[in-house]
C-alpha cells in the first residue's frame, strides 16, 4: 500500500497519526490507516487548494 506523493513514496506509517504509532503495527486496523489517510488528504487539500 504505497501512495505517491512529490516522488516520495510515502508507506503505511506514514499515513497514521503519532498516537496510532504507539500500538503495534500488527494490532494497526485498516480503519486507522483509512482515518489517517482521509486526514492525510483533507490536509494536503489545505494545503495545496485543489
Amino acid at each position: 500500500m504505497k501512495k505517491r506523493t512529490n516522488k516520495k513514496h510515502l508507506t503505511r506509517a506514514d499515513l497514521i497519526p503519532d498516537p496510532a504509532l504507539i500500538k503495534p503495527l500488527k494490532k494497526l486496523t485498516d480503519k486507522d490507516v483509512k482515518e489517517a489517510l482521509s486526514k492525510k488528504v483533507s490536509e494536503m487539500k489545505n494545503i495545496y487548494d485543489f
